[in-house]
């Protein structure tokens, strides 16, 4: 088992500004037993540092399985491409 306190993983995204807008990117999610409630996420959308934000860990785990959230940020399943793993879209 590993002793480690942060597990992180790279995932390709998508941003939904709008049916027509959208943006591809790079996000790295963190997760820390120090904070055991949240996900941190870091978009790479360019040259410059990386945006962090951090959500619920269940907004993300109940985002998989339907449309979840309230305000500005929802996360939705997303079909994954042909043959390959369903994701998650962020709006």
């Amino acid at each position: 088992m590993n002793s480690s306190s942060t597990v992180s993983a790279e995932v390709g995204l998508r941003l939904v500004a709008s049916p027509q807008t959208i943006v591809p990117l790079t996000g790295s999610l963190f997760y820390s037993r120090q904070d055991p409630c949240a996900v941190r996420i870091a978009f790479h959308a360019g040259p410059e540092e990386p945006v962090e934000w951090i959500f619920a860990r269940d907004l993300l785990s109940r985002g998989i399985q339907g449309r979840q959230g309230i305000g500005d940020v929802h996360v939705r399943p997303s079909p994954g491409p042909a043959g390959g793993e369903p994701g998650s879209v962020l709006s």
